[in-house]
């Protein structure tokens, strides 16, 4: 309904009509509680935060595009990437199969197998990509889950330095 009203106001004033038509006992949704709904969704407009079913928008972590354009393969690897994201990243530790023949026959990539392959490979290389089942030969196919990029724990952009008290590089006493 926010895409149609011309104000806050009128959204909560239609909030407010659907409430005392559809709820049989109006008082158990107050217009404190309505306001409230309404202006969070009126900031949503403001923002271009609207979404529904597909027109939404979903996080890419940059570090993990990073990661990836080493790879030989770095479009096929960011295009499988961003796919998997697309239809496992909102679900963390989600297992799911990867059926290259059924993602081909159904319009998800025109890639061919090997490539897609040699995709697979280069994600689960960089960490991007776990196995989190085997299969069993004609009757379940291997799991996978999509996991976060881990910087090594010797990399100095993991381990932030923390400011001495004293300005000397020690311990300035007890906290």
């Amino acid at each position: 309904m926010v895409e149609y009203v011309d104000s806050e106001g009128e959204l909560v004033g239609n909030l407010q009509g659907v409430r005392d038509d559809l709820c049989a006992d109006a008082a158990t949704m107050p217009d404190s509680e309505l306001g409230a709904i309404a202006k969070w969704a009126w900031e949503c407009r403001l923002n271009n935060r609207v979404y529904r079913g597909r027109d939404s928008a979903f996080p890419v972590c940059r570090k993990a595009l990073d990661a990836l354009r080493n790879c030989d393969n770095e479009s096929d690897a960011i295009a499988l990437f961003v796919l998997l994201s697309d239809m496992h990243g909102h679900s963390p530790g989600k297992r799911f199969a990867l059926d290259f023949k059924a993602m081909r026959s159904s319009g998800l990539t025109r890639l061919s197998i090997p490539r897609l392959r040699a995709a697979r490979r280069a994600l689960e290389a960089v960490g991007l990509l776990a196995v989190a089942g085997n299969h069993f030969a004609g009757a379940v196919h291997r799991t996978y889950t999509l996991t976060r990029l881990r910087l090594p724990s010797g990399d100095p952009a993991s381990v932030a330095q923390m400011p001495s008290r004293n300005g000397k590089g020690k311990e300035g006493g007890r906290v």
